[in-house]
């Protein structure tokens, strides 16, 4: 549990009465909210915690003072925190494409970048408080393991037996609905890797990327892992298939 990842809200960074949220985000074009929205949600794992709100530009401003003032004082008294996640980044996109027209006021860059902060941060506090109790008596065990599955991704990337846990929990919950919903889909996805049934596909994957974990958690400077399957293994010729077809789709 040491890994584990605070996701600061607004009155983290601020002290004043936050506006409701869109007000931080109408006067500012849709395009380039739309640019900052979807880079929130690439490869949220390679950012620091800066990313997309505070950069070498903004040095001596106020806003850049105040915002590494606060996080180097959280660092220094040992805590984790970070600002992305893939919730909110999410949230924030479906904001933008629902309620936004294309306005613009006019604003510097700066101006932009610390609206844009500002609505994230709300938006983080709505996610901590919606996503922090799990405990309803009548909760949908999907929306429990939904919640547990986002809060494990909330673990630094070199801890990555919990990170592939997390992946395997949302892949169950997403071949249960295609089951439901995209039956003909999922019956010729399934096809491609000549395998009958989803939990195969999970099974068999699962056995690649423990290799490779394996592999790296040894050695981090792996770039290449082997994977060895077992002649004698009942599934032998099944399991050489799919990682064939695996690579080559």
């Amino acid at each position: 549990m040491e890994n584990i990842q605070l996701i600061i809200g607004y009155n983290y960074l601020y002290d004043d009465e936050p506006l409701p949220v869109l007000e931080y985000l109408k006067g500012i074009r849709k395009e380039i909210l739309l640019s900052y929205s979807i880079s929130y949600c690439h490869d949220i794992s390679n950012h620091d915690i800066y990313y997309g709100f505070v950069n070498k530009d903004d040095e001596g401003t106020d806003y850049y003072e105040r915002i590494v003032t606060k996080v180097n004082d959280a660092y220094n008294r040992g805590e984790k925190i970070i600002i992305l996640n893939d919730r909110t980044s999410l949230h924030l996109l479906e904001l933008i494409l629902n309620n936004l027209n294309d306005e613009d006021l006019n604003l510097s860059d700066i101006e932009i970048r610390e609206r844009i902060l500002k609505a994230y941060l709300i938006l983080n506090d709505e996610e901590n408080i919606n996503g922090g109790d799990i405990s309803e008596p009548n909760e949908p065990i999907e929306n429990l393991i939904i919640n547990i599955s986002l809060r494990t991704e909330l673990y630094k990337y070199d801890n990555l037996f919990y990170y592939w846990l997390a992946q395997i929990i949302k892949s169950i919950i997403f071949f249960h609905y295609a089951e439901q919903h995209l039956s003909k889909h999922l019956e010729i996805f399934l096809s491609e890797y000549s395998i009958k049934h989803w939990s195969k596909y999970i099974v068999y994957i699962h056995q690649i990327t423990a290799t490779s974990i394996n592999d790296y958690i040894k050695d981090k400077s792996t770039a290449l892992s082997s994977i060895f399957i077992d002649p004698n293994d009942s599934e032998y010729d099944s399991k050489k298939l799919f990682i064939k077809n695996f690579v080559y789709l």
